[in-house]
């Protein structure tokens, strides 16, 4: 067991840096890992709980146990942190609260997991996952909007203009619309109150600009269609055109600000209460998946041919892609001074609570549910989620701290991750390939691991 699982780890090692390495020669970025993330999270996480899921029994013996343990493990994170930073300011409170709850479990929890415990590890890592799922798009996203309320759906301003999208405190910043008085309409990005990015500007009577801007002024790559028809392309410097080229120099710029405009158009705004909450818990494709494969499990059900062939292809590319993707957004956390002791609090809570909570439950816990003890402390090992930054400026929370605890916390969970797998594959028993009716226990410095799947197939007289 041990070698299986230094060779999966050393697989898992050699995606995260080929992600690394994509992103050092420039060959993907993060917004393209982004990408790759909602694909998994739509496609392969769910393909892979249709597969693991369907164990026959598992849904009437080890999955309501789970769920169980995952609930009460978020509440009680969720409780600590929250008297561990209930002297702080409500905002602050509020993100750091909600920063303690929930995990990246989807996107590098789950690979750790199965390396160290297989599938049977792997079937309770995603059960924990369904309960994290609504720990972080209710739980942690509640607590955040408990420090203070959420920005409006839209704001008209003294001059006629409605802004609608993102905001850092009580400027505009993120993605965004700006409808102006005139008729003229911005779409894209915005940083400290004006437009900086790439966005597009539609102008009242005809034609448009699309490109980059720096502090509200064309900027950059760009090309405007004036109202006659007429193009002006190449390098705008504040708000003129310095340096002509053909339009293929400047295609990239373009394809980045109507992309930008469309993600404006499209971003959520409002929100903050458990109706909202509510909506994007339900919208989760793992949990849809999962009651379905429960469901089934729980009739003795398979899934339809059809379905079983497709699902089966995508859960097998699903590690691949989110480590890879992984890799690509790994990145230097970049914590200031000031946010150090924010970013430790949180991340030593984080840790040394799983941490506890596994080592009392492995002297504790009954010997038939020592692989549920085992993948669930892998499983609070994860990282940060990656909402705590897109919560925060829905918002209006300190945008930089939210951006520092994932990065910080990723640097911390992989050591941690590896040394977890290795030593829980260290404790399990060696595989093997005959087959008996009695499950197979090994008694490794006091602990009882359980694998019902691995039994011996002597003959019995």
């Amino acid at each position: 067991m041990l070698h299986e699982a230094v060779r999966s780890l050393i697989e898992i090692g050699a995606c995260i840096g080929g992600g690394a390495a994509f992103r050092a020669f420039s060959l993907f970025d993060a917004a393209d890992a982004q990408v790759a993330l909602q694909i998994a999270g739509y496609t392969t996480l769910p393909s892979l709980a249709l597969q693991a899921l369907l164990q026959p029994g598992f849904a009437h013996s080890q999955a309501p146990i789970v769920a169980l343990a995952a609930l009460v493990a978020n509440a009680a994170v969720a409780g600590i942190a929250w008297l561990v930073f209930w002297k702080r300011r409500a905002p602050e409170r509020a993100l750091l609260t909600s920063s303690a709850v929930g995990l990246a479990l989807g996107t590098l929890g789950l690979p750790y997991v199965q390396a160290a415990l297989g599938e049977a590890g792997l079937r309770v890592a995603l059960v924990w996952d369904m309960v994290n799922i609504v720990a972080v798009f209710g739980a942690s996203y509640l607590l955040a909007a408990s420090g203070g309320a959420a920005p409006p759906g839209a704001v008209e301003h003294a001059d006629g203009g409605v802004y609608r999208g993102q905001w850092s405190g009580a400027r505009k910043a993120g993605l965004g619309v700006y409808r102006y008085a005139s008729g003229a309409q911005y779409a894209g990005q915005w940083a400290d109150n004006v437009k900086h990015g790439a966005g597009v500007y539609t102008f009242p009577k005809g034609g448009w600009y699309e490109g980059g801007w720096r502090r509200g002024e064309r900027d950059g790559d760009g090309a405007r269609l004036s109202r006659s028809g007429a193009v002006s392309v190449g390098l705008w410097r504040e708000g003129a055109l310095a340096e002509p080229a053909d339009l293929a120099a400047v295609a990239p710029a373009v394809a980045a600000a109507q992309q930008a405009a469309r993600a404006a158009r499209r971003v959520s705004v409002g929100g903050g209460t458990p109706a909202s909450a509510a909506a994007q818990v339900a919208a989760q494709p793992l949990l849809l998946a999962g009651a379905a494969a429960l469901a089934l499990s729980a009739a003795g059900r398979p899934l339809p041919a059809a379905v079983d062939r497709v699902t089966a292809l995508l859960a097998r590319a699903h590690t691949p892609l989110v480590l890879l993707a992984a890799g690509v957004l790994l990145d230097n956390p970049r914590t200031r001074l000031h946010q150090a002791r924010d970013v430790a609090a949180v991340l030593a809570l984080r840790t040394a609570l799983p941490l506890a909570v596994a080592a009392i439950a492995a002297l504790v816990a009954p010997a038939t549910f020592m692989t549920v003890v085992a993948a669930a402390g892998l499983c609070m090992l994860s990282p940060i989620h990656s909402q705590v930054p897109p919560f925060a400026r829905a918002l209006r929370l300190n945008d930089a701290l939210a951006t520092a605890l994932p990065a910080a916390s990723v640097c911390l969970a992989l050591p941690l991750l590896a040394a977890g797998a290795l030593g829980v594959a260290a404790l399990a028993p060696p595989p093997l390939t005959k087959r008996c009716a009695e499950p197979l226990r090994d008694k490794c410095l006091g602990l009882w691991f359980h694998y019902p799947e691995r039994v011996c197939d002597h003959t019995t007289p």
